[in-house]
């Protein structure tokens, strides 16, 4: 991983010091008269977007005349280019992620915080009990899974530092969450470090025959609400708007 991504994503760490909700859509009815401003909020599987999830279900949004849209992804970077080429309006993403995409990506410069809407603490590494692996240390030389440049990437390259290894010690495979999934069930990765809700569906696949190691270390990264600098110029109503159901929720 780029040594810059590393330091300024652990420099933006230091200010951070919960199971996967399936988004069903559905259409709310507002007043008569009434035009909702529409907004694309990008969500994340996983208990980061909870407060997301959940002021829209109870009609927050749609209180303050919203019409908000919610598209998710396994990870924030796959959004990411589009919230930046305006395909989004705002989306939930990791101080991590955040970090990434103003070191490798110019057009990130226009990206700006509206607010910390969760911190987390569910990074685990998962290793298949024939894999040999008894202790941290045994992942030497071992195939371990782990999605691309992501808050898992980094807090795997932390446990192997805390353990006496690097990342050359271990062959790593990236793949998504699902795909991981899927591939230590094949029995085609030794171990993989991920969060939640794919890390409670890996012990559900292996009938909770599976040990590992919390990954974090008690770090809690911030998952952050974050939008395009131009679009929060040209919407500032809406914007106070999104930000009083957030509050009403929280």
């Amino acid at each position: 991983m780029n040594t810059k991504i590393k330091l300024t994503a652990a420099a933006l760490m230091i200010f951070g010091g919960g199971l996967f909700i399936f988004f069903l859509g559905q259409n709310r009815i507002f007043k008569e008269g009434t035009s909702p401003a529409r907004v694309e909020i990008v969500g994340s599987t996983g208990d980061s977007s909870f407060l997301l999830y959940f002021a829209w279900d109870k009609g927050y949004f749609t209180d303050e005349g919203l019409d908000v849209v919610i598209p998710t992804f396994e990870v924030s970077t796959l959004s990411a280019e589009g919230l930046i080429e305006g395909e989004y309006d705002m989306s939930v993403m990791t101080d991590f992620t955040f970090a990434h995409l103003l070191a490798t990506n110019k057009k990130a410069s226009d990206l700006k915080i509206l607010a910390s809407i969760a911190m987390v603490d569910n990074n685990k590494v998962l290793v298949r009990k024939n894999s040999n692996i008894l202790t941290p240390g045994d992942i030497k030389g071992k195939t371990v899974g782990v999605p691309k440049d992501t808050l898992a990437e980094f807090f795997l390259e932390q446990f192997l530092e805390r353990n006496g290894l690097e990342t050359g010690d271990i062959e790593v495979v990236y793949l998504n969450p699902t795909a991981l999934v899927d591939a230590i069930a094949n029995r085609k990765l030794d171990a993989v470090v991920g969060w939640e809700p794919h890390v409670y569906n890996i012990k559900q696949l292996f009938n909770f025959d599976i040990h590992g190691w919390p990954a974090q270390n008690g770090t809690k990264p911030h998952f952050l609400l974050v939008s395009r600098g131009k679009w929060l110029n040209k919407n500032p109503d809406t914007t106070k708007k999104i930000l009083r159901a957030f509050i009403k929720e929280e």
